[in-house]
């Protein structure tokens, strides 16, 4: 503008509005400018997000499919634990028929044993006490012979080697010799103790062993009768001389009271 010239007052305003919508214009272009920056921001903040779904969508399939393989391995584990489970209880039953069929062998063995016990010899020993010569009786102050014989079912038998046998009495004053022993029996001779006139009976007892070793024991109760004096009585036949007596002295006999002829032998 020339110097001393008045500016002009519309070409100003003009350039001020010029200048003005050119300021507004780059204020429009630089928030222009940002809003495409902030769009292109969203729009990659959108793409980042769209990325992260779909990851979390490929994270939460994966995580579907590992549970569908849990369930699955779930499952198998339940039909597994069904399986033991029946597997268990055929166990148990064969258990159950086992001890059923072990209580029956248990009472057939029984049975058995039963049978065995009846079917083998069964052995009763006894010792027999018997006295050797009869009476049954004895007398105070005389010995007497009992004998002692081991039985087995009744019958006699020989006892083992080195079998001994111990008798005693009711009385501890009567005398006890043994006499004999050999394989079958022992003998003794016993004395009756004749201080007690009121002893009516004596009990002999005898104790030994039976073949296994067990203990055995006998005894035989015997009367005891006081001694009696031994008489013998007999007849004597003599002949009288007195005729006051005897009245065939004197007198001829007859005929029929005359002794018989004697024979006559032949040289």
């Amino acid at each position: 503008m020339p110097k001393g010239k008045p500016p002009d007052t519309t070409d100003q305003i003009l350039d001020d509005i010029r200048r003005s919508n050119a300021a507004i214009l780059a204020t429009a272009d630089k928030s222009l400018d940002l809003q495409k920056e902030q769009l292109d921001s969203a729009e990659s903040t959108q793409a980042i997000a769209g990325k992260s779904l779909q990851l979390q969508n490929k994270q939460s399939d994966v995580a579907n499919e590992s549970l569908d393989v849990l369930k699955q391995q779930l499952d198998t584990a339940n039909k597994s634990l069904d399986v033991e489970n029946d597997q268990l209880k055929v166990l148990k039953q064969i258990r159950l028929a086992e001890k059923k069929q072990l209580k029956l062998l248990k009472e057939i063995l029984k049975a058995l044993l039963r049978i065995l016990e009846n079917t083998k010899p069964h052995h009763v020993y006894t010792l027999i006490i018997s006295k050797e010569k009869p009476p049954m009786a004895v007398q105070p102050g005389v010995g007497s012979a009992f004998k002692v014989i081991m039985q087995d079912n009744g019958n006699p038998i020989t006892p083992p080697d080195g079998t001994v046998y111990s008798w005693i009495t009711d009385n501890a004053d009567d005398v006890i010799e043994e006499k004999s022993i050999d394989g079958s029996f022992s003998l003794v001779a016993i004395t009756a103790n004749g201080d007690d006139p009121e002893r009516t009976t004596m009990t002999i007892t005898v104790t030994g062993a039976d073949p296994n070793g067990e203990p055995l024991e006998g005894s035989l109760v015997v009367d005891v009768v006081p001694g009696v004096e031994q008489h013998t009585y007999t007849l004597v036949v003599q002949q009288l001389l007195d005729p006051s007596i005897n009245p065939l002295v004197g007198r001829k006999p007859k005929s029929s009271q005359l002794p018989a002829p004697t024979p006559k032998h032949k040289k």
